[in-house]
C-alpha cells in the first residue's frame, strides 16, 4: 500500500487479490480478474473451495470493492466479465474481456509418451469445484465397458491448498468405486513435461463446476487432445465446438461422452484439428494488443 501511495500514474493490477492493497491509494487502477470463486464461497453453503473465514470474509470484501472501484476491469473470459456486472454492479462499459493466451512454443503435440498404457487425463486440483467426483463415478461406469479395458484415469496436479483434505476426500472415494488400482496420482507436472501427458491422452476431461477461464483445457487442444468439458460458461467459451460438452454433475452423461471419443476413431481425429485450429486464436501476442487498448481507454476517459 505504501509503494501504491507514492505513485502518481495508473497501474495495472494483474490479479484480483491485489486489489485488497489498492483502496487506500490516490492512483487510478486497472485491474484483470480471473475468477469470482472466494466471492461466491461467501455466499453459498456449498463452498467451491472452502468456507471464507473471518479473515478470509475480511479480505475478500476488499477485494470486491476494488474491482468495483478499478476505473477499467479485464475479465479473462466473457464468463468471468458477466460475473463482474451481474454479482459486484460493475458497469459494463467499464468491463473488458481479454482472453488468455497460450505458449504456443511449449504446449504442441509431442512424439515422446510419459505413460505406456491408455489412459484418460484430469489436470487440476480436488477442490469442491472441480468435480472430480462426479468424473469418478463416470469413471467406474466405463470400466464396465470393453472399451475401457486397460483403461487408467491419470490425475495431475496437487490436491490442493491445506484449506481441506482434499486428497483424503479423494482417495476414500476411489476406494469406495473399487478404482484404486485403475487411478494414477501423478502430483505436480512441470509445464515442460505437460504436453507429453496432453498429446497422447485419450482425451481430457474437466467437469467442472466453475472455473474463469479452463487453461488446462487450451493447453490439451493445443497438443492435439480431444476435450470433454461440462457445460460451464467459461469451458464452453473457450473449447467452442472444438470438443465434447455435458452437463457438469451427470456421471452417466460424462461417461457416455468419453465413451463416444474412445470408440468413435473418425471423431476423436477431427477433435484433435478442431482443437489445435480453436487454440491457435489464444495467443499472449493478441493479449497484450487487447490489454494496450485498455490503457489507451483508460488514459483518454483520464485526459
Amino acid at each position: 500500500m505504501r509503494r501504491l501511495r507514492k505513485l502518481e500514474t495508473t497501474v495495472h493490477l494483474s490479479n484480483q487479490h491485489l486489489g485488497r492493497y489498492a483502496l487506500h491509494a490516490r492512483t487510478r487502477f486497472v485491474i484483470t480478474v480471473h475468477d469470482l470463486i472466494r466471492y461466491f464461497d461467501r455466499l453459498s453453503d456449498d463452498p467451491l473451495i472452502h468456507r471464507p473465514n473471518r479473515r478470509d470474509q475480511l479480505t475478500i470484501e476488499l477485494d470486491c470493492r476494488a474491482i468495483q472501484r478499478a476505473d477499467a476491469v479485464i475479465a479473462v473470459s466473457a464468463a468471468t466479465g458477466r460475473d463482474v456486472v451481474e454479482h459486484l454492479g460493475v458497469p459494463p462499459e467499464r468491463v473488458f474481456v481479454v482472453h488468455n493466451g497460450l505458449d504456443h512454443d511449449r504446449f504442441r503435440p509431442v512424439a515422446d509418451r510419459p505413460f505406456s498404457g491408455r489412459y484418460i487425463l484430469y489436470v487440476g486440483t480436488e477442490q469442491p469445484r472441480k468435480n472430480i467426483a462426479t468424473l469418478l463415478r463416470a469413471f467406474r461406469h466405463l470400466k464396465d465397458d470393453d472399451a475401457a479395458e486397460g483403461l487408467t484415469l491419470v490425475k495431475i496436479g496437487c490436491a490442493g491448498g491445506c484449506e481441506a483434505p482434499f486428497r483424503e476426500h479423494t482417495e476414500r472415494l476411489v476406494d469406495e468405486l473399487g478404482l484404486r488400482k485403475d487411478v494414477v496420482f501423478t502430483g505436480h507436472v512441470d509445464d515442460d513435461a505437460l504436453p507429453a501427458w496432453y498429446s497422447h491422452a485419450e482425451c481430457l476431461v474437466l467437469p467442472s463446476l466453475y472455473e474463469g477461464f479452463g487453461n488446462p483445457a487450451l493447453e490439451g487442444m493445443a497438443c492435439g487432445c480431444p476435450v470433454v468439458v461440462s457445460d460451464t460458461a467459461a469451458l464452453t467459451e473457450v473449447v467452442g465446438e472444438a470438443g465434447l460438452s455435458v452437463p457438469a454433475i451427470d456421471a452417466t452423461a460424462l461417461a457416455k461422452a468419453i465413451q463416444t471419443v474412445l470408440t468413435r476413431d473418425a471423431l476423436r481425429v477431427e477433435l484433435r484439428q478442431r482443437g489445435i485450429d480453436r487454440a491457435r486464436g489464444f495467443t499472449w501476442e493478441r493479449a497484450a494488443e487487447e490489454t494496450l487498448d485498455v490503457y489507451a481507454s483508460v488514459l483518454h476517459r483520464s485526459s
